[in-house]
């Protein structure tokens, strides 16, 4: 299913999948905490106006990233611009808006930017929050220039899980498109399958009906490929018969070897063709008589098959 989610190896199309939509969220909160959460929630309304300008501001220079083919970029800074909003709030709130930020933003990074960027993402949270916790035992406070009460928490913590359930959705719809194209060729593939199988059925039927053979050697691998019914012709088991040159050739008559080792030969040189009758055992006292044709198949002027 992931070979059919489209982009999936395409980093900057992985990117775009994952980020159009985060970026046009990430608009709409900046406009929020500006016009909304800085003016009847946020207690320190000069610092909550910053942060809604930066978000705004970072989500339009994602989405011209990505309108010019940058998608990583954009995506980068989209993350880039959420770790920097929850570092200053949890460090400069006395922990009031610790909640899960870093996860959702340590979620994004893998989703768009791959495994290394999930792991710097995730291991730059983990360093703030220890950060904060030496200086919170060692009781040297930070400047509290973001209170935290009930209403400012409960939004922050909204705007975290809308966020996060956005993204599961977008990645969750991928999926469902990934494994809906992955069944559809798994089904296209069985049909082809069983196609091949038939028209391999019917060749056969077609062959022991006219009492006629084909086939087939590559001359770079040397391998050797017998239809049944060939096999059948020189009275061979085609299920436990290896076809080769010696297992054809043993069964023609001693004094008739060379002549028709010669005729294969000769199809190196042109006209590359020769056709004529040889005798075979099918079987001890069974001399059969057989027209046969060989036709050289070219690639730059030399016989390939």
């Amino acid at each position: 299913a992931f070979s059919n989610w489209t982009g999936l190896n395409d980093p900057e199309q992985r990117a775009r999948d994952v980020f159009a939509p985060i970026v046009r969220a990430t608009l709409v909160i900046g406009i929020l905490g500006l016009f909304v959460i800085t003016p009847f929630i946020a207690i320190n309304k000069t610092g909550s106006a910053i942060l809604s300008v930066s978000v705004f501001l970072a989500a339009g220079c994602a989405w011209l990233c990505m309108r010019r083919g940058r998608s990583r970029l954009g995506a980068a800074i989209i993350v880039a611009m959420l770790w920097s909003v929850q570092t200053t709030l949890i460090c400069f709130s006395n922990g009031g808006f610790i909640g899960s930020a870093y996860v959702f933003t340590t979620l994004l990074a893998g989703l768009a930017l791959g495994t290394r960027a999930a792991w710097i993402v995730g291991a730059l949270g983990i360093l703030v929050l220890l950060a904060t916790t030496v200086l919170s035992m060692l009781d040297i406070p930070l400047p509290l220039l973001f209170p935290a009460p009930y209403p400012a928490r409960a939004s922050f913590a909204i705007a975290i899980l809308l966020g996060a359930l956005w993204a599961l959705y977008v990645f969750i719809r991928r999926m469902e498109t990934a494994f809906n194209a992955a069944a559809h060729e798994v089904a296209e593939r069985q049909r082809t399958e069983q196609e091949v199988q038939r028209r391999a059925a019917d060749f056969e039927e077609a062959q022991r009906l006219a009492q006629s053979g084909s086939w087939e050697y590559d001359v770079a691998s040397g391998v050797h490929r017998w239809s049944r019914q060939h096999f059948r012709i020189h009275g061979l088991d085609p299920d436990t018969t290896e076809p080769s040159f010696r297992a054809f050739i043993v069964h023609v008559p001693p004094e008739e070897q060379d002549k028709v080792a010669t005729a294969f030969r000769s199809v190196y040189s042109a006209p590359h063709y020769i056709s004529g009758e040889y005798r075979v055992y099918r079987a001890p006292g069974d001399l059969r008589t057989i027209d046969g044709r060989i036709e050289g198949v070219l690639e730059n002027g030399n016989v390939v098959k």
